[in-house]
């Protein structure tokens, strides 16, 4: 790297510390603002419009953006490329199955607008995956843990964020009925749902292979998430295996939370 590239690039490094280093991507409201923004953008690297972004940063991002093409772009953009055509096939087979189990699972249909999905090589926040509203996710193609059916099953969770508002409100109503501190259960039913049904629609061989991204990367062992995997394989299984309602499965997992 010449000394101007390293020089402009370092500044860059500088100017985020400053302005976002505290942040988290997917709650701070600037940082989802200019990751929207950019995903708007034409990716030829021609020009940057500036529309919707702070005057201080434009001029960052047009000195930087020149430095990363020339030293990383290639291979990024290769392994984002990879990444999207290793899921393409599994995408078109059971996308649309899946993804209409978990919306009947959940009680609400999928988002109107599309989810965008921004594959990218490198993406800090926790689980190197993350979606805001408008529908907007961020996909890490380099994270060894959203590889094969990991990353698909991940990218199906991802999605089921936009469309949980009928599950997560039932849930705060049940938690509030009965004083339970519920905290992350929400989280733990997206994840929980996702792996079932990808599991039913996996061809019997990858059936018995099949390892939920939850359980390989020991979700299910942090924090309060042990007490929640025990009403999920009871009461919300129960549920999906279309034993009991919705609303009893909500009511039943409050009531066997410790």
């Amino acid at each position: 790297m010449s000394k101007r590239d390293e020089a402009d690039w370092n500044a860059a490094i500088d100017f985020y510390a400053a302005h976002f280093e505290t942040g988290r991507e997917v709650f701070d409201h600037d940082l989802i603002r200019i990751n929207d923004e950019l995903a708007e953008q034409q990716d030829d690297g021609t020009r940057l419009d500036g529309t919707g972004l702070s005057s201080d940063l434009v001029p960052v991002l047009q000195t930087a953006a020149p430095v990363y093409r020339k030293y990383w772009w290639p291979t990024h953009n290769q392994s984002n490329q990879n990444w999207i055509t290793s899921q393409s096939s599994r995408l078109r087979d059971l996308g649309l199955k899946l993804s209409a189990a978990i919306t009947e699972d959940l009680q609400q249909h999928w988002p109107v607008a599309p989810i965008r999905v921004d594959i990218c090589f490198y993406v800090p926040e926790i689980g190197h995956a993350y979606t805001t509203l408008p529908p907007h996710t961020t996909f890490s193609s380099s994270a060894p843990t959203l590889q094969g059916l990991s990353g698909f099953e991940v990218l199906f969770h991802e999605a089921s964020h936009t469309f949980a508002d009928t599950m997560t409100d039932a849930l705060s109503a049940q938690c509030g009925a009965q004083k339970k501190e519920c905290r992350d259960l929400w989280h733990a039913v997206l994840f929980y749902t996702s792996e079932v049904e990808l599991r039913r629609l996996l061809p019997e061989a990858e059936r018995a292979a099949f390892t939920p991204y939850a359980d390989q990367n020991g979700v299910y062992t942090r924090g309060d998430w042990p007490k929640y995997r025990r009403v999920l394989e009871t009461d919300w299984q129960a549920y999906l295996d279309g034993k009991t309602s919705f609303q009893t499965a909500i009511h039943e997992m409050v009531a066997h939370l410790p």
